[in-house]
């Protein structure tokens, strides 16, 4: 198998494979994070190869969940086959949604699709969901993104906790308007499964097809698939073809989006299999103290027994009390705001400080709950020009594409600014010194054409001298290469999204040193590069993410600002599931910030 570290209990694993999985048509291995699931399924696509299990013109399909999974497996791959690169060929490294886009384009015109598809950037989606919505009160910004899944849960009948009971009356009607729209040529990432599926039923060939194509299926973090994933890996498998699924059930925190605590358990009853689990944790074998500390919480949380406390030795999971005065806490009104704002002060008070003691070389993720307080941070760090990168599935991208894409046309001067206020709510964070935010003036522009861009009181509108940008800007080019190098004259007194400007960079330069470029194809080549490079960057740095955000990634510190009973409580077992993948995140180091109202998770561990 070569130089690789195969510990006692993956060998079985590789040995039941090379029996050609001995008989069973399912190994099901049960991994924790850190049992090394990412070679071993490598290594399990080579096991295959290396035993003639797959024939000419086969491949194992290796599918997992996100791009960033993906990366991970592309680089373990590029590590295992370094000396026989043939063999990669007859690997497929893709993830669910990748895998189902390419035959949904493929077949678009069996499917009645239109031959011109457009995959619809998520703002898009949600404006084309609103449309429909616009009789009913305006529903949050969640809800939207709940019913934009319409089709991806369309199967077993899954309806979305996000999704009101007030709203579910619509979901058939919002299914139709989606439909609709993919007629049009407008699919969403949410709408493949949809017709991928549909596509496996309608063409008994097409399935016999990539059943002979793909004998075996490796199937990462199967615990998150949704319903319609499940039911289309077992149109795949069929009557004969096998597979190797990775799962943990300790780390289902996606149920809102489909995934089901007993995904694993039907599996097991539908299959004749083997089921198998990783207990040794590679990754920490040069942090002993956090290996030891994990495998015993990850024993006290499945079993539910917390007898006995787990010893935090050597300082690796060290536990910090807030510094919050008592005066603080006075101003703060006693509402939802007093989370958020008790949020932001351990952000300035605590956090801060920590994070500019630890090397700029290492990687720390500061690990919250909730999207508002992520945002609170970001905010914080930003203003004290502490560099925060991002970590997340691309939607803010690629929203800022799908802007770009949809403007190329514009021609009016007042397109032209809402053109602008709009890219620049996606380029700075932060609200203008008038107290207006971008977003604002960009519906005060709207509501009165005749509006200038900047206000009547000296702001940062004036100081880039927008208004000027949109009155010479002769076509969409002039107007993005003279916004471009506004912003990056002034970006000192911006709080810059550097993602966005990264992306907004490249293609200025593309502009400007391509003499006749294709604008949409640019932009669409630009979002793609940048989602690559995303996806296999190392992470170093400084990372605000909320939990779900960081799932499957590691870093070397991992900061929990906020373990309160209100946030993790502990008779929750999705929010102790949520709580054991935070801390999992760390290779090296955890520090918990500790109020009154602490979680009684942490009763678990005897801190020293």
């Amino acid at each position: 198998m070569g130089n690789f570290d195969i510990t006692k209990d993956k060998k079985p694993i590789l040995d039941l494979i090379e029996k050609t999985l001995g008989g069973k048509r399912l190994i099901i291995v049960e991994a924790p994070p850190g049992a090394g699931k990412t070679l071993l399924s490598v290594l399990c696509a080579k096991k295959l190869i290396e035993t003639r299990s797959i024939e000419v013109n086969q491949k194992v399909l290796l599918m997992t969940f996100s791009r960033n999974a993906r990366a991970q497996l592309d680089k373990e791959a590029e590590i295992v086959f370094a000396s026989n690169r043939e063999k990669l060929k007859q690997i497929e490294i893709t993830n669910f949604h990748s895998f189902f886009q390419k035959y949904v384009w493929a077949y678009r015109s069996y499917l009645g699709l239109p031959l011109e598809l457009n995959l619809v950037w998520p703002q898009k989606r949600q404006k084309q969901i609103r449309s429909i919505l616009s009789s009913l009160s305006n529903p949050p910004e969640k809800t939207i993104e709940a019913l934009s899944s319409c089709l991806e849960f369309q199967p077993c009948g899954f309806i979305p906790p996000h999704c009101p009971q007030k709203y579910r009356g619509d979901i058939s009607k919002i299914r139709e308007h989606i439909l609709m729209l993919n007629k049009k040529g407008y699919i969403a990432h949410e709408d493949l499964a949809y017709h991928f599926y549909l596509l496996l039923k309608k063409s008994p060939f097409i399935l016999d097809t990539l059943r002979f194509k793909y004998p075996f299926l490796i199937l990462d973090e199967y615990q998150d698939s949704s319903d319609f994933q499940d039911l289309i890996v077992r149109e795949l498998l069929g009557e004969s073809n096998k597979a190797i699924v990775f799962a943990d059930d300790m780390q289902m925190i996606h149920g809102w989006r489909g995934a089901s605590p007993d995904r694993i358990k039907h599996l097991k009853g539908d299959f004749d299999c083997f089921s198998k689990e990783l207990n040794l944790l590679p990754r920490y074998q040069d942090c002993p103290s956090l290996k030891s500390i994990f495998e015993e919480l990850r024993k006290a949380l499945k079993n539910n027994n917390c007898i006995s406390k787990i010893n935090c030795r050597d300082n690796v999971l060290e536990l910090r009390q807030a510094n919050i005065s008592k005066q603080e806490i006075f101003k703060i009104p006693n509402d939802y705001r007093k989370e958020r704002a008790i949020n932001s002060y351990i952000a300035q008070s605590d956090v801060l400080g920590l994070v500019k003691s630890i090397s700029r070389d290492s990687s720390i993720a500061i690990l919250l709950p909730f999207n508002a307080d992520v945002s609170n941070f970001k905010r914080i760090f930003r203003e004290k020009n502490l560099p925060v990168k991002e970590i997340s599935k691309g939607d803010k991208q690629h929203n800022f594409v799908g802007l770009l894409i949809e403007s190329v046309e514009i021609s009016s001067e007042q397109e032209r600014k809402i053109f602008v206020l709009e890219a620049m709510h996606y380029i700075d964070f932060a609200k203008i010194r008038e107290g207006l935010s971008w977003e604002n003036r960009l519906a005060a522009v709207k509501k009165k054409p005749s509006l200038k861009i900047a206000g009547n009181k000296e702001d940062i509108r004036k100081d880039l001298r927008l208004d000027e940008i949109v009155g010479n800007s002769q076509n969409f080019k002039e107007l993005l290469i003279s916004l471009y190098h506004s912003v990056e004259k002034n970006k000192a007194q911006l709080t810059i999204d550097w993602d966005i400007f990264r992306i907004f960079s490249k293609v200025v330069r593309k502009i400007v040193a391509m003499e006749d470029v294709e604008l949409k194809k640019l932009f669409s080549n630009v979002l793609l590069q940048e989602q690559y490079m995303t996806a296999h960057k190392k992470l170093k740095g400084i990372y605000v993410l909320n939990v779900h955000q960081a799932k499957g990634k590691e870093f070397v510190w991992v900061i929990l600002p906020d373990v309160t009973e209100g946030t993790f409580p502990s008779d929750n077992n999705d929010k102790k599931k949520l709580f054991y993948v935070a801390v999992t995140r760390a290779r090296r180091k955890v520090v918990i910030y500790a109020r009154n109202n602490q979680s009684k998770i942490l009763d678990i561990f005897r801190f020293s």
